[in-house]
This record gives C-alpha cells, structure tokens and sequence, in this order.
C-alpha cells in the first residue's frame, strides 16, 4: 500500500542521513495505507476550476502512533484494520474499467466518458465487463459489490463533470500492470473464460497501434 511505500522512501532517506533519526522513525513513526476514490477530470488550463463528482470514498488504516485525528467524524471517511480489500476492489473495478472502456471508446470515436456510456454498447460492455472483474475481488467489509458495480456506471455516465476519454487512456502500458494483468493471470490460473479481458486487452492493442 502506499503507507509501506512511504515508509521505505522515508526510512531508507533518514538512514543515509543519520542512522539514529532512521531508528527514531522507526520506533515511534506510523505510515497507515490509505485509499481515497473521487473522479476528478483534467481542466483545460491552470486557470480553469476544479470540477469534481460528489461521490467520496476515503479508507484510512486504523494505525496511528500517540493517538489519532477523530477521522471517523468525517463523512465519507472508513477507518479499517486492512486497506487492501477497498484498495483491491477500487484499483480492479474502478481503474480496470476506466481502461477498458477508454479504448474500445476511443477506437469507436468517443471523447467523452459520458457519451461513450449512453452509447448502449458500451454501457453493456462495462457492465459485463464488472461483472466478469469482480469475481476476483474477494468480499470487501461494508461493500455489496452488486452496489458498487451499478454505483459505478452511473458516476461514469454523470455528464455534469466532463471526464475525458483520453485522460483515462494515458499511461495505459503502466496501469495495465495493477488493473488488468492480475486478473488475467487469475483467471487463466482458474481456467475461467474472460472474454471481457480479452476485449478490452484487444482494444488497447489497437489503440497502441496508432
């Protein structure tokens, strides 16, 4: 998670800056993993504002040293023993769909993620998409996934925030490592049929290709 990823870059750099800070750090010092999931679309300039969905979901690892913020006081905010399973089914659901749905988007002439959803072939796509993912997402404390898969085609069709298609198509090569190729290997492992994967990878091929 990306507390383990802080602290090694934070530790590893005290080290080489002095051994004892680096033992401080790691006596008294706690990194907790954190997930946060809010679509927020790319703005033509730096002067452009902000524009953001209302959805708001934000999971924090319950490990703090000398006690902590009241977090829970905050809605939209889920303290949590284990991360993982949130991070887990945001990064194969939400960012595993964004990608497969920017190719076969794109190759089909969309530019926005709003009007490529009310295209009904796409919509079917990543709802059948979802569906085939989320049986490899393991069950996720709070979470009906059935929600959370319908949750999602209806925050991609919202056509007040403008998602770009080709914000999510960037950097395809590097998410595919974390989005799709797990799944993949997993359902290859199982023998199951994933023809949505397979879909979806055909797509990028394509869109790669130029």
């Amino acid at each position: 998670g990306n507390g383990h990823i802080t602290a090694n870059a934070v530790t590893q750099f005290a080290d080489l800056l002095d051994p004892a800070l680096h033992a401080w750090i790691k006596s008294y010092v706690t990194f907790p993993n954190t997930m946060v999931d809010r679509i927020t679309p790319q703005t033509a300039s730096p002067e452009d504002p902000i524009v953001s969905e209302d959805f708001v979901q934000w999971v924090v690892e319950d490990k703090f040293c000398n006690g902590r913020p009241y977090l829970e006081v905050i809605d939209n905010v889920l303290l949590t023993e284990d991360v993982m399973p949130y991070e887990k089914m945001k990064v194969r659901l939400l960012n595993g769909s964004h990608s497969a749905l920017s190719y076969v988007s794109y190759l089909a002439g969309h530019r926005d993620v709003d009007h490529a959803l009310a295209n009904k072939d796409v919509h079917d796509f990543v709802r059948m998409y979802l569906s085939e993912v989320a049986q490899t997402v393991p069950a996720v404390p709070g979470i009906d996934l059935e929600w959370y898969q319908a949750k999602l085609l209806d925050r991609f069709s919202n056509p007040n925030i403008k998602d770009q298609i080709q914000r999510l198509a960037e950097d395809g090569s590097s998410k595919m490592q974390t989005t799709m190729l797990p799944v993949i290997h997993e359902k290859a492992q199982s023998r199951a049929p994933a023809p949505m994967l397979a879909l979806a990878t055909a797509g990028w091929v394509r869109y790669m290709a130029g």
